[in-house]
């Protein structure tokens, strides 16, 4: 799968992993850091995508990788920006 074969590029170098989510989206995405974390011993942590521009945006490097969830219409255009 093209997405298992991004991820394991990513997360096999990378120390750190974000999950960016909005409205309900963002409590998958702290599951799902929570999740990553027990089984990969990364430091990562979900984040709500409105709180991005206020700190959290300083925390993502270049090769960082970040998973942004958008499965509600609604929000999904918001989330792309």
């Amino acid at each position: 799968d093209e997405m298992e074969m991004i991820a394991r590029e990513y997360l096999t170098v990378s120390r750190n992993a974000f999950f960016i989510g909005r409205g309900l989206d963002y409590f998958v995405c702290v599951e799902g850091a929570l999740k990553l974390k027990e089984i990969s011993y990364i430091q990562a942590e979900g984040f709500a995508g409105g709180e991005l521009k206020h700190g959290t945006i300083a925390l993502i490097e270049q090769g960082t990788p970040v998973f942004a969830l958008a499965t509600q219409e609604h929000v999904n255009l918001s989330i792309r920006g």
